[in-house]
């Protein structure tokens, strides 16, 4: 529960006024501290343990939207791979006939013709 802080200005202008302040500042001290107090709030534990049960719920979505950014992000990086495994196996088979040909080529240019 959060409740403004509340003085007695009376009190705290005479207080001022027995250490010598002269009435009319103490009484204009006692009431800026009344008003700057007055908008301050008091949070009590039951205000934190709410607040604590708020933010773990939040923390707790975002945890779970993470997640799943993360598991769309490494699907998207799964299909890339396998594709580019792909590619890479076509090119292996394409290398390994390209160095075939030319090593019949270079055969047929340097073996001896009998």
């Amino acid at each position: 529960m959060t409740m403004p802080i509340h003085i007695n200005t009376l009190e705290y202008a005479r207080k001022l006024g027995a250490a010598g302040i002269p009435q009319p500042r103490a009484n204009a001290h006692a009431q800026a501290l009344y008003e700057a107090l007055a908008q301050s709030i008091i949070v009590g534990p039951g205000d934190l343990a709410a607040m604590k049960t708020d933010i773990l719920a939040r923390i707790d979505v975002l945890k779970v939207e993470l997640h799943t950014r993360i598991d769309g992000v490494e699907q998207s990086l799964n299909a890339r791979i396998d594709a580019l495994g792909a590619r890479i196996k076509g090119l292996n088979w394409m290398t390994i006939a390209a160095l075939s040909m030319h090593a019949i080529v270079l055969y047929k240019f340097f073996a001896p013709h009998g």
